[in-house]
């Protein structure tokens, strides 16, 4: 295995990398960083790391390329050898070539309109100077010729039936199935204050209209969150689905990846099992020797990025030979000193090379403090 740091600023929480590959092992990671790091503001950094500029810090997004598999990376405006990602190798992608993206916008309000947006059902998140109601997913589309994206929100309890917050989850580009079905996973609470549960989106008509399909729900017995889908040869959609990390419900050694899956294009869903994968968030991925490999981060001791695969399509998982690719988040020289330092790591995305090989690409704290941006090139011959 050889690792790499993709990007580290002591003065910045970068995390939440994406990453892409395309023609020639050509890769690009984006990701977001602000300014609440434990480093520049003790534990209230610690705690407003995911906040970002909605707490009051600052913030930004870098864009990195490479050129040759990750050997070497060069940063959008501070190298002109950098080249833009492909805008096809960011969206999901129907068959007539029309690109289709989800995100959540960010949506701010004056604090005096919080009572308003409670008495309308939202959950409200409140900040120094604003409040945070998550009652929308915006979508951008844009078809074969066009030159800009067509923007439009998709509103809970307008386009959407009513949903408490939603967010948008880990995987961004969504399934697009053989007859150009769209499913995109989401997550939130229906009422607020409920816990979470996972749906899906779907478009049968290359998004002009959408339906919510409620994906993992248990009666509220466990609080799903983000999840991460995979459509198999045989038409099945697979999804692995987390627990939410920060619920008091959910005992730490409690939290495994649980799983479902749609035999009839997302309309309906099995009902959810656990697996014995501990860790989380999940990623998926195909290879091309047709098993599956699940990366996932590990947030307990010892600290890091692991890993493991199917041979059946996902029935069962090969726990028994986990990968382990980082073991040593939180420390340096091997004992854990990372104080005042949540055990924040993961959200591993990993793609294929053409050699065989695999990279994998993640965020990470050692005992610095520093989150970061880093990478792990391997081999499933020699994990």
């Amino acid at each position: 295995m050889k690792h790499s740091v993709l990007y580290f600023d002591e003065a910045r929480y970068s995390s939440f990398p994406d990453v892409a590959k395309g023609e020639s092992d050509r890769l690009w990671v984006g990701f977001d960083w602000n300014a609440h790091t434990p480093l520049a503001r003790g534990a209230e950094g610690a705690a407003a790391s995911h906040a970002g500029g909605l707490a009051g810090g600052e913030t930004g997004h870098v864009e990195l390329y490479s050129p040759n598999g990750g050997q070497n990376w060069l940063e959008e405006g501070k190298d002109d050898r950098y080249r833009p990602c492909p805008e096809p190798l960011r969206s999901a992608v129907l068959s007539d070539g029309t690109q289709i993206r989800i995100s959540k916008p960010v949506s701010t309000y004056q604090p005096d309109q919080k009572e308003l947006f409670e008495k309308r059902g939202f959950a409200v998140e409140v900040y120094p100077e604003k409040i945070n109601v998550e009652h929308r997913l915006e979508l951008r589309r844009k078809r074969p010729g066009e030159e800009s994206w067509e923007v439009r929100t998709l509103e809970s309890g307008e386009e959407l039936p009513f949903f408490a917050l939603a967010r948008n989850g880990t995987d961004l580009t969504s399934c697009v199935l053989q007859d150009d079905t769209i499913v995109h996973q989401i997550y939130g609470s229906a009422e607020a204050g409920d816990p979470f549960r996972a749906w899906v989106l779907r478009s049968e008509n290359a998004g002009d209209s959408w339906e919510m399909v409620t994906m993992a729900y248990d009666g509220d017995l466990n609080p799903f969150n983000e999840s991460s889908l995979l459509c198999l040869p045989s038409g099945r959609i697979v999804a692995l689905v987390r627990t939410a990390s920060a619920s008091k419900r959910i005992p730490t050694d409690e939290k495994y990846l649980w799983q479902t899956h749609s035999d009839d294009g997302g309309k309906t869903w099995s009902e959810i099992r656990r697996t014995d994968i501990w860790g989380y968030p999940p990623h998926l991925l195909r290879l091309s020797n047709g098993s599956v490999l699940c990366s996932y981060g590990h947030r307990r001791t010892p600290y890091g990025i692991r890993a493991c695969v199917s041979h059946d399509e996902c029935e069962t998982w090969n726990i028994e030979n986990e990968i382990v690719l980082r073991a040593d988040g939180l420390t340096t020289n091997g004992t854990v000193t990372g104080k005042g330092v949540a055990a924040d790591l993961g959200y591993p995305r990993t793609v294929e090379l053409s050699d065989g090989s695999l990279y994998t690409v993640y965020y990470i704290t050692l005992g610095d403090g520093v989150t970061h941006v880093a990478s792990t090139r391997w081999s499933l011959d020699r994990a």
